[in-house]
């Protein structure tokens, strides 16, 4: 799979303040199992914040599970055409919301979710350490789990040990 060019993401020097700001949550998934952990962490995350949007990407989507209530945006890579870019909803989408902090729990080496974090505008973008997308985020992380609450627990401390979200 070639890859198209991804951008090297700017910070915007803004502050984070993990309770109040705008908060968006991205994860794939490709069972009924990933699934229902993106479904808890959803949950648990409104507790965490009063302003989470919980995005997740399908690797199959013939295999995309209904979100009933709508509370988790779903897209797969139908969403972008040939060359890449989104198609006209997922544009929509884009244009139409904007974040403060972007927490990222993708490890695959998956050029639309790549694509996705790209197109998001966001101020301060943090995600999984990986030599193949470190220009992508603000900060990355090198987790020794695979276990997302694990991994939005440390995103929180290291974010309050680095003191940006005062």
């Amino acid at each position: 799979m070639s890859h198209w060019p991804i951008h090297q993401h700017e910070p915007k020097g803004k502050h984070v303040d993990i309770e109040n700001d705008r908060l968006i949550l991205f994860l794939c998934y490709s069972s009924n199992i990933e699934w229902e952990e993106i479904e808890k962490l959803s949950t648990q995350s409104k507790k965490l914040t009063k302003h989470v949007t919980t995005v997740a990407y399908c690797f199959d989507a013939n295999k995309q599970i209904n979100n009933s209530d709508g509370s988790i945006i779903q897209f797969s890579d139908k969403d972008f055409n040939i060359l890449g870019r989104p198609k006209e909803r997922l544009q929509k989408w884009f244009a139409a919301n904007n974040f403060d902090l972007l927490l990222s729990f993708t490890d695959e080496d998956c050029i639309f979710c790549n694509k996705f974090i790209d197109y998001v505008d966001c101020n301060f973008k943090v995600g999984r350490y990986s030599i193949k997308n470190i220009s992508q985020f603000d900060f990355t992380i090198a987790h020794s789990t695979k276990d997302i609450n694990e991994q939005l627990e440390q995103y929180i401390h290291y974010l309050k040990k680095l003191n940006i979200n005062k």
